[in-house]
């Protein structure tokens, strides 16, 4: 596999893992930090994080920060903004999800790698057990207040947010 094709793959890897696990952070002179954050007991799972983060932008280093119960990979670079759509104010899961073409294709040339980077094998063991792939069991719910009580709903899945 060519450079060029590798990072391709790896671009969609790593869009699914930042809007799975990922958020950017300003710094300044506009140097973004992205930091995914991958549970502690899968050191496997935190290393390809970091393989994949490093092929979509090689010139930059990439840093591992133990947290509790996790660690966060992380790195630094004035182009991570560039790459994710949804970065900006508020919060990120209240933003659409709108793709460039360019984004699209990496997404349909390897829509495998875009699923393992938002941490969920489709049709594994792992996925049917409700554990995600970064060793996660939780399941994020929203919070509705209707005018019979409050409801609770799972989000939509991830393929029916994206445009």
């Amino acid at each position: 596999m060519s450079r060029h094709a590798a990072a391709h793959d790896a671009y969609a890897q790593s869009l699914g893992l930042y809007l799975g696990d990922g958020h950017l952070v300003q710094g300044r002179k506009r140097v973004y930090r992205l930091s995914i954050y991958r549970a502690a007991d899968r050191p496997g799972v935190i290393e390809e994080t970091a393989t994949v983060m490093s092929l979509v932008m090689p010139t930059s280093t990439v840093n591992r920060r133990t947290r509790r119960g996790c660690t966060e990979v992380t790195s630094q670079s004035t182009h991570w903004a560039c790459l994710f759509p949804r970065h900006g104010l508020g919060v990120k899961h209240r933003r659409p999800i709108t793709l460039g073409s360019w984004q699209r294709s990496a997404v349909e040339a390897h829509p495998e790698r875009f699923v393992r980077g938002t941490a969920c094998r489709p049709n594994s063991k792992v996925a049917s057990a409700g554990w995600a792939a970064d060793g996660c069991r939780s399941m994020n719910r929203v919070r509705r207040a209707l005018p019979g009580g409050v409801r609770w709903y799972p989000p939509p899945p991830l393929h029916e947010r994206v445009a």
